[in-house]
């Protein structure tokens, strides 16, 4: 009797067993439906918001298409310049806006000053201390662009402004000197060691049709085009520092001896008091030796940033005039 009576609890049990697992399985395949139900209507959310960003896209994409090839009709309206070589780019969207023989060979004069501080950044530090001598300051030729420099003690970074503002000669020579020293501390012509070292540089580094003789500019046979120059200077961009430095009007400095120095910016689009200024030009470069006129502008319009490089008119007041009506393009 006994044995009948555990028997049918362990029947019960088992019976009580399989209900309940009956239970939770049809439990668990429902909610196995509702997550499969929730994965398939996410992925279908994706697909929509997918779908919907590359429309968006598209229309950002035909927007800007539509928008070069209008700026690009505006400068084939006339195409009556006097450099002999010009690039109009478009930084953000990486569009050339327009061109003219950006690969013929050019004399840069004072913009190979560019050049020679992206050198010298590879291996030198802002703050080292540069010490100016009295051989130095004879280096430059006579009546050409100065910094005022006097002998004593600068920093890497007051010569690179001292080069940038008022396009200081003295400040490229002091440079080339000092890094010509680290270079090779044992040369008797630290200028020729620089040289040939930074040409080196520019070979290996894309620049190919860059030859620098002179790290001020100021001479015939250095050479470079719109196209070399396009890429340096997108790469300098690159520095906040640059940026604020070139776009300013006036720069003062105090150098490690304590000396003060102001400079006013050779760049005429900067100067308040001048015809030529404009709100929209953040400055860069000029460059000039007589009948090799050169200027490389950032202009920002429309909340775009624009590099226009005008290389080689013969006159001051030509490369003025190209620059003003490019801007008044890109502003239609």
């Amino acid at each position: 009797m006994k044995k009948r009576r555990r028997l049918k609890r362990k029947v019960k049990i088992i019976f009580l067993i399989i209900i309940l697992g009956i239970f939770v399985w049809l439990n668990y395949l429902d909610n196995f439906k509702t997550i499969g139900k929730v994965f398939g209507e996410v992925k279908y959310f994706t697909s929509v918001v997918n779908e919907k960003g590359k429309e968006l896209f598209n229309q950002e994409e035909l927007a800007r298409q539509k928008e070069l090839i209008k700026l690009r009709a505006l400068f084939k309206e006339d195409e009556n310049y006097a450099s002999e070589s010009i690039l109009v780019y478009d930084i953000k969207n990486k569009d050339i806006i327009f061109s003219k023989e950006e690969n013929k060979i050019i004399v840069p004069a004072s913009l190979t000053k560019l050049f020679v501080i992206d050198y010298a950044l590879t291996f030198t530090n802002p703050e080292d201390i540069v010490n100016v001598t009295k051989k130095v300051l004879y280096m430059p030729k006579k009546n050409s662009s100065s910094a005022r420099l006097t002998v004593g003690n600068y920093t890497v970074n007051d010569l690179i402004k001292g080069m940038l503002v008022p396009s200081g000669n003295d400040a490229s020579y002091a440079l080339a000197e000092y890094c010509g020293n680290i270079l090779d501390s044992n040369s008797l012509d630290k200028q020729k060691e620089f040289l040939e070292s930074l040409n080196k540089y520019l070979l290996e580094s894309g620049y190919q049709d860059t030859v620098i003789n002179d790290p001020s500019g100021y001479d015939l046979e250095t050479k470079t085009s719109s196209k070399d120059l396009l890429k340096l200077n997108l790469k300098l961009l690159n520095y906040d520092w640059f940026k604020d430095i070139v776009s300013k009007e006036t720069y003062s400095i105090i150098t490690p001896d304590n000396k003060k120095l102001t400079w006013k910016n050779t760049n005429q689009f900067l100067n308040e008091d001048s015809e030529h200024y404009n709100p929209n030009v953040f400055g860069i470069k000029t460059g000039g030796l007589k009948g090799h006129y050169n200027l490389v502008n950032l202009t920002k319009i429309k909340q775009k940033e624009y590099l226009i490089i005008t290389l080689e008119a013969f006159t001051e007041e030509e490369r003025t005039e190209d620059n003003k009506k490019i801007i008044e393009k890109l502003d239609y």
